[in-house]
Order: structure tokens, then C-alpha cells, then sequence
């Protein structure tokens, strides 16, 4: 399966993941999970940024040599503002230079308060290494199209989060717009 290629090694080894043990490894991560490492800095970035990132890719870089290092510098310097993991290293460290697919599986309990709701955010982890961290987005739905993201860093096995909201949710779900990679139930 995809998580048993993964574990031939890092993406970042590119050609040297070939081996007469993981026959495949090379196509399946540069090709499959390279492309969703873009997709989800596509996603984090936005359309505008995203496309202004490959401008300046390939200006500054045309027949140079441009690192992982080059790509997550650049891409970090055009993230939105208030963004989570705002230099991209731990993102980097999970997808770059780690391994493993994580498996997440979401649950959330809504208490309305006086002050709006708070919402108990269980999030388990499975299919990775323990220090295996990812930042996850958590949709919150207020109905008549009002949604925001709210996001959480996994913290191993399992992790425990509370969001206070200013108004109770219809919804609450974990990345349903697709924008990390990571299987679900």
C-alpha cells in the first residue's frame, strides 16, 4: 500500500529511493506524494500566492540549483498572515523529510455556553511514528455559508483540543475541502 512505499525514505531523496526493496518507491513519492506536497501549499498559500511562488521560482532559479530549503523559504515568505507554522518547518518535517501517511480520525463534541459554545476536539492519529506532527485543519460550519478554519497540531496517538466559538456550530469536521494528506475512516 501507499503507507509501505512511503516508509522507503524521505521524498527528498528523490532518485535514491529505487531499490531492489521498494521497487516503485521513486514514481509513487516524487510523482504521487510530491504532488500532493504542492497541492497542499497551493492550498495553504492561495491561487494568487501560489502562482506569484512559481513566478519567482523560476526567475530566481532558472538552471540553478533550488533546494527543499529554497522552496520552503519562499513559499513561507508568501504565506497569508496569522498562518499556523509560519516558517513551514514542521510542515517540511512531515512531508519533506519524514515519513509516514497519518491516519486521522475526528471527534467533536459542541456545548453550548453564555458566551457562545466551546467544542472538544478529540483528533487521533494512527499509521505514523509518535513525533509524527501535522498541523489539521478543523472546519467549523455556522450555516447560510459562514465558515471558518480553525487549526490543531496532532500531539502523537491522540490530542485533545478545546475551541471557544462566539456562536454555536452547525458542523464541525476535520479537512473536508481535501487540502492535507492523510487518510481518513
Amino acid at each position: 500500500g501507499a503507507a509501505a512505499i512511503d516508509a522507503a525514505g524521505p521524498i527528498r531523496l528523490g532518485a535514491r529511493l529505487e531499490s531492489s526493496e521498494s521497487p516503485g518507491a521513486y514514481r509513487a513519492l516524487v510523482y504521487e506524494k510530491g504532488t500532493w506536497i504542492i497541492h497542499m501549499l497551493r492550498k495553504r498559500l492561495g491561487d494568487a500566492q501560489f502562482f506569484a511562488l512559481l513566478k519567482e521560482i523560476y526567475t530566481k532559479y532558472a538552471r540553478q540549483r533550488f533546494t527543499t530549503d529554497d522552496l520552503r523559504t519562499l513559499a513561507a515568505a508568501k504565506l497569508p498572515a496569522g498562518t499556523v507554522d509560519r516558517n513551514l518547518e514542521n510542515f517540511f518535517s512531515a512531508y519533506v523529510e519524514g515519513t509516514g501517511i497519518p491516519a486521522l480520525t475526528l471527534r467533536a463534541k459542541i456545548t453550548k455556553t453564555a458566551k457562545g459554545a466551546t467544542v472538544a476536539i478529540d483528533l487521533d492519529q494512527a499509521g505514523v511514528d509518535e513525533d509524527f506532527t501535522i498541523d489539521v485543519p478543523v472546519e467549523i460550519d455556522y450555516g447560510r455559508g459562514k465558515t471558518e478554519t480553525r487549526w490543531v497540531r496532532t500531539d502523537g496517538a491522540k490530542t485533545t483540543a478545546t475551541i471557544n466559538l462566539p456562536v454555536p456550530p452547525l458542523k464541525v469536521a476535520l479537512d473536508s475541502r481535501n487540502t492535507i494528506l492523510a487518510t481518513r475512516p
